[in-house]
């Protein structure tokens, strides 16, 4: 009489093997997350100084003049801003805007 036996599950070296798959390809990915965040705070940074000015633009139309250099007073109208005014993705910093052409100044990511 054979007896056979009936095999149950995985054996620790094969689940070690799994282990050392999922580690080397968790390496080799996760540094590249984080540049990817940076990219995509400083395209978002572009986005936001774009609308910003064209906030800006609507306010001289509507004023007559252009916003405080700070933008505190077109960030306090929520007809502009419903939001608040925004800041920085990259950096958290509040914009500012050239008095003479109405265009967000720095923020070059």
């Amino acid at each position: 009489m054979t007896i056979v036996y009936r095999r149950n599950g995985y054996t620790l070296m094969e689940l070690l093997g799994v282990l050392a798959v999922i580690g080397v390809t968790a390496a080799a990915v996760l540094p590249h997350v984080g540049l990817h965040q940076d990219a995509g705070d400083g395209a978002a940074c572009q986005m936001q100084k774009g609308v910003i000015e064209a906030q800006v633009q609507l306010w001289l139309r509507d004023k007559g003049a252009l916003p405080a250099t700070s933008l505190g007073d077109i960030g306090s109208d929520t007809g502009y801003f419903p939001a608040g005014l925004p800041t920085c993705p990259a950096g958290g910093g509040a914009y500012t805007i050239d008095a003479s052409t109405g265009r967000v100044t720095g923020h070059d990511h």
